[in-house]
């Protein structure tokens, strides 16, 4: 039953050390093999080959770099914009499992199927600004919306 919290049962603290610890080993790891992906974000960019037989990613040296929200920043391919459906999906399923969210799990995953990589992008933009103000008067878990600042509204 929902309890209203947006971390539910979950310690605040311990949700996002692990969510950044599965989002991480999503990203640049496999310690999740099997329940959620075969090989990290990072790797299936590198795997990328183009129709000439060549790969995407030329430099061997290249890393995977993230946003101010966390999310990879992926090269413009149609094959980097699976990946990062895929990845979007895994996250959001991990999120589904370990916190309360306003919908369901079939929503998030309709969301991503249905729309653009760009827009999927601006929307979780709008979303990490949404969360950044709420997280500043979140109490106990609940937003507290009249302690809104002037300035945040």
């Amino acid at each position: 039953m929902p309890t209203g919290n947006w971390l539910s049962e979950y310690n605040d603290g311990q949700y996002y050390q692990d969510r950044d610890e599965f989002r991480d080993e999503l990203l640049f790891g496999n310690k999740f093999k099997g329940k959620y992906n075969q090989s990290s974000i990072e790797q299936q960019i590198k795997n990328i080959t183009l129709e000439d037989g060549s790969k995407l990613i030329k430099d061997p040296s290249w890393k995977l770099e993230i946003d101010e929200t966390g999310a990879p920043i992926l090269p413009d391919h149609p094959d980097a914009d699976e990946i990062y459906k895929n990845y979007l999906r895994e996250y959001d399923t991990w999120l589904s499992e370990h916190i309360e969210r306003p919908y369901t799990l079939r929503y998030y995953l309709d969301r991503i199927n249905t729309l653009s990589v760009p827009t999927l992008k601006a929307v979780n933009a709008v979303n990490a600004k949404i969360s950044a103000i709420t997280g500043t008067v979140t109490r106990e878990g609940k937003p507290r919306f009249e302690l809104l600042t002037q300035s945040q509204v």
